[in-house]
């Protein structure tokens, strides 16, 4: 069994200093960027957070979509990961919005009520 990876030891160090939101929203949060770290340890076998980029976003909505997640759940996803990404410091990439995201990678975020 092997240990930790690095960028999931880097976000559980996000979240253990965090104090913003309410518990609930925070282990949401949580749990959404355990499942895209995991997916970026795989597929990227990315070392740090702070190299995050949207071209890693959109591989992780394109898994996502193709699971048959829901759109809803996959936007609460999105916001997790900015929430994280926005604690990170030194960041060396800015992380496009759903606008931006849809317009740029040509991909289709459903339009879920509020």
């Amino acid at each position: 069994m092997k240990g930790k990876s690095p960028i999931m030891g880097q976000m559980e160090k996000v979240y253990r200093h965090t104090r913003a939101n309410s518990f609930g929203t925070r282990a949401r949060y949580e749990s959404s960027c355990r499942n895209f770290i995991s997916f970026l340890d795989n597929h990227y076998k990315m070392k740090n957070l702070r190299n995050l980029q949207d071209k890693h976003v959109v591989a992780y909505i394109q898994k996502r979509q193709a699971d048959g997640i829901a759109p809803k759940t996959l936007k609460n996803d999105l916001g997790a990961i900015r929430y994280m990404h926005d604690m990170i410091p030194n960041v060396k990439y800015e992380l496009a919005d759903n606008k931006e995201l849809t317009k740029t990678f040509l991909i289709k975020l459903e339009k879920t009520p509020a």
